[in-house]
């Protein structure tokens, strides 16, 4: 009996090790995901809190599934010229502000201006290929039978620039909003996307709830039920 009693509290443990180290695991991710239309609109700010210009929009590059680059408008000293700022030089600061770090080698002398205050017109344009997600937004959802299955609603961004997920509504031509990777969709005209399933299985797919946005569990779910691997245990 006294065996048997030990065993059952040695599983125990057991278990209870397996899944501290499933969330260790999670947590060695850096998961600071938010929606993208987050970005839309927001002013960008340096380190210090000065205003550069407003985002207008995000160029994606649908090879890697990352933002490549933060389209800004109203740029001081820029006029009306729409800058491309890559986005690995963004940095969210708080909820929804979001500062410009340029590399440490454009800065010039001790105390000179930064060579981006008056230099952001020599960025590099946005890259040729991306797309642009005030494009996507609403674009149509076809299931692998070439049916409509639904429509963007929006994406899930991380901290590292990869789309987590997309994020479609009228799912099934019925309320329902459920997320699918991005790497699922091949783009078929300028506003229309198929997808690489069918669309019962999309309407069977598991609901999506603006408050799965920051769990890493929820977006490895997503993945698991499509039959991806997610990115981030790729790397």
């Amino acid at each position: 009996m006294r065996s048997k009693t030990y065993s059952i509290t040695g599983l125990f443990f057991l278990s209870l090790l397996l899944v501290a180290t499933s969330f260790a695991d999670e947590s060695a991710i850096r998961w600071d995901s938010f929606v993208a239309t987050n970005l839309m609109g927001r002013d960008l700010e340096t380190s210090v809190g000065e205003y550069i210009g407003n985002i207008d929009d995000l160029a994606i590059n649908p090879s890697t599934g990352r933002i490549d680059s933060v389209l800004v408008n109203h740029v001081t000293g820029v006029g009306a010229q729409v800058v491309s700022i890559p986005f690995d030089n963004i940095s969210k600061m708080g909820d929804n502000i979001f500062a410009y770090n340029p590399p440490e080698d454009t800065y010039g002398f001790y105390e000179e201006m930064p060579y981006w205050y008056l230099g952001l017109n020599q960025l590099p344009p946005m890259r040729e290929g991306d797309y642009k997600f005030s494009t996507l937004l609403g674009a149509s959802i076809e299931s692998k039978e070439g049916e409509h299955a639904a429509r963007i609603n929006d994406f899930v961004v991380n901290r590292d620039g990869h789309v987590v997920y997309v994020v479609l509504d009228e799912v099934g031509g019925g309320d329902k909003m459920v997320a699918v990777p991005f790497g699922a969709l091949s783009m078929k005209g300028e506003h229309l996307f198929a997808l690489d399933t069918t669309k019962e299985r999309l309407v069977e797919a598991p609901a999506f709830d603006w408050s799965d946005v920051p769990h890493l569990y929820y977006a490895t779910d997503v993945y698991r039920y499509y039959g991806l691997q997610p990115y981030w245990e790729t790397r």
